[in-house]
């Protein structure tokens, strides 16, 4: 579910916080309220889809992302991710390094 459809409580329960963690993470990064948030972000996002579509260049980088990231999601096996999903819920600390283009991976 995208985040511009969702309300307070679905984000809450998909980041497995609560409403007010959500809220007050919201006004730390100084916005008024959640639907300020949504605002702000979708505001966000169609200043950068606009530069990026003036750009030939980062149109191109963009692609070859989308293409990687593409082709590690076919190669995905669904119930190994379950094991990791469960690993790391369970662990105490995640360390993720990336170096290059791992680093946006990572």
């Amino acid at each position: 579910m995208q985040l511009k459809k969702m309300n307070i409580k679905d984000l809450a329960k998909i980041t497995g916080v609560g409403s007010a963690t959500i809220t007050r993470f919201v006004r730390k990064i100084g916005c008024a309220d959640f639907a300020s948030f949504k605002l702000q972000l979708a505001i966000e996002e169609n200043a950068k889809n606009q530069v990026a579509h003036q750009s030939p260049t980062l149109n191109n980088v963009s692609e070859v992302y989308v293409d990687v990231l593409q082709s590690t999601w076919n190669e995905l096996d669904p119930e190994e991710i379950e094991k990791v999903v469960d690993l790391i819920k369970r662990a105490r600390r995640i360390y993720i390094y990336g170096l290059g283009s791992s680093g946006y991976s990572a």
